[in-house]
C-alpha cells in the first residue's frame, strides 16, 4: 500500500467507519501546517458497532480505521498495523465518560474506579 501523505489520499481506500455515526462519511482532521480543522470525505463498505471489530477487520487487511490509540496501540508496537496520517490527527481526543446512578452518597469502590479511570486514560493519551 502506498503511503498516504495527506487526508485526500485516502479516496481510493476503503475506510471502515462505525455504525453508530449514521450517514457520516467523513473523518474529521486537522492541516499540520495551518492548524484549520476540516472534514475529509471518505468512502467504505464495512459498518463496525465496536472499537475491537473495527480493529479486527483493519488487522484482517480489510480496509483502513480511524479508531482510539488505546484500541490499537499493541497491534503498532507489534507492527500488525500502521499508523498513516499522524502529523494530521495529533490534536485528537477521545472523550471518555464516566456515568454511574446518583446517590447522596458516592460509594467508596465507585470514587477508586474513577480515579483509576482518570489516572490511566490520561497515562494511555500521554504515551502517544
Amino acid at each position: 500500500m502506498a503511503r498516504q501523505k495527506s487526508p485526500s489520499d485516502l479516496g481510493n481506500h476503503n475506510c471502515l467507519r462505525f455504525n453508530f455515526i449514521k450517514g457520516r462519511n467523513f473523518w474529521p482532521f486537522t492541516d499540520p501546517d495551518t492548524g484549520r480543522q476540516f472534514d475529509q470525505t471518505i468512502k467504505g463498505e464495512f459498518l463496525g458497532n465496536s472499537g475491537p471489530l473495527v480493529k479486527a477487520m483493519a488487522v484482517a487487511g480489510i480496509g483502513i480505521a480511524r479508531i482510539g490509540a488505546f484500541h490499537v496501540n499493541d497491534e503498532i508496537k507489534r507492527g500488525e498495523l500502521v499508523e498513516i496520517l499522524p502529523e494530521w490527527t495529533s490534536t485528537d481526543m477521545e472523550t471518555v465518560h464516566a456515568v454511574w446512578a446518583g446517590h447522596e452518597h458516592l460509594a467508596t469502590r465507585i470514587r477508586a474506579f474513577i480515579d483509576f479511570l482518570a489516572k490511566n486514560m490520561k497515562t494511555a493519551n500521554q504515551s502517544d
